[in-house]
């Protein structure tokens, strides 16, 4: 079975990356790898106040674990789909370049939640595109 890596992220051009990478899995009998990346907040240690508290990374894993479940339910995809849930810590161009190493083809959105709003292509899927040692589909919302 071929391996179809996603970067999902919650953003329009992510839930339409992630039905794009789980119709190609279908027609190829592949997996999809829907892969969330998260990151521990260090800049909000700096400038948070004294006494605040900052959530512990255990938190931040279950969180990114339950909005992962929740993109892939809003991306409605099949039933019979085999998606595997990926959550990773750390930086999203990093983690889908290394999570692609054996894919078939690596999928992500044409622009996420970060970024300037101009842009047509984000900064992790440019550095996908220059990076990865698969094909790559970068998905705009319709």
């Amino acid at each position: 079975m071929g391996s179809v890596i996603v970067g999902v992220d919650g953003s329009a051009n992510g839930i339409a990356a992630l039905k794009w990478g789980a119709h190609y899995a279908r027609s190829t009998d592949g997996i999809v790898h829907a892969v969330y990346v998260w990151s521990y907040p260090t800049a909000s240690i700096v400038t948070a106040p004294l006494g605040s508290v900052m959530a512990p990374a255990e938190l931040m894993e279950t969180a990114a674990h339950e909005a992962l479940a929740g993109f892939i339910a809003e991306a409605e995809l099949p039933d019979d789909l085999h998606v595997v849930h990926v959550v990773r810590e750390g930086s999203a161009s990093k983690v889908l370049l290394d999570q692609a190493k054996d894919a078939d083809i690596l999928v992500v959105g044409a622009r996420g939640h970060g970024g300037f709003t101009g842009l047509l292509l984000g900064s992790v899927a440019n550095a996908v595109i220059n990076h990865a040692p698969c094909p790559v589909a970068v998905i705009p919302a319709k």
